[in-house]
């Protein structure tokens, strides 16, 4: 039997809780209109197709650029939800042992 992730969980249902919380994320940020939200949108949906077409490397760098454009959020509360999205995705790591 093949080890589980860090949380015991399988990998899909950690996917489809991850692209739960990106839409999420998503509504929350496209009702705010700047700059800094518009590039949010785009690393955000970029995340997302990465993370559904299991492309791991460019996922962890979608989150990365993530991270930095949060920091430009005027919205104090959005950039702690976009914060805890992605250090709880810190805890998402594929199985590719069969």
């Amino acid at each position: 039997m093949s080890p589980r992730p860090n949380d015991a969980r399988p990998l899909s249902s950690q996917i489809n809780n991850a692209v739960a919380q990106i839409e999420s994320l998503l509504q929350a940020v496209t009702s705010h209109t700047g700059d800094s939200e518009a590039l949010l949108c785009e690393h955000l949906n970029s995340a997302r197709f990465y993370l559904v077409g299991g492309m791991w490397d460019e996922y962890r760098l979608s989150l990365e650029l993530l991270t930095s454009a949060t920091s430009q959020l005027k919205d104090e509360a959005l950039r702690e939800r976009v914060t805890g999205f992605v250090e709880s995705q810190e805890k998402l790591e594929p199985n590719f042992q069969n």
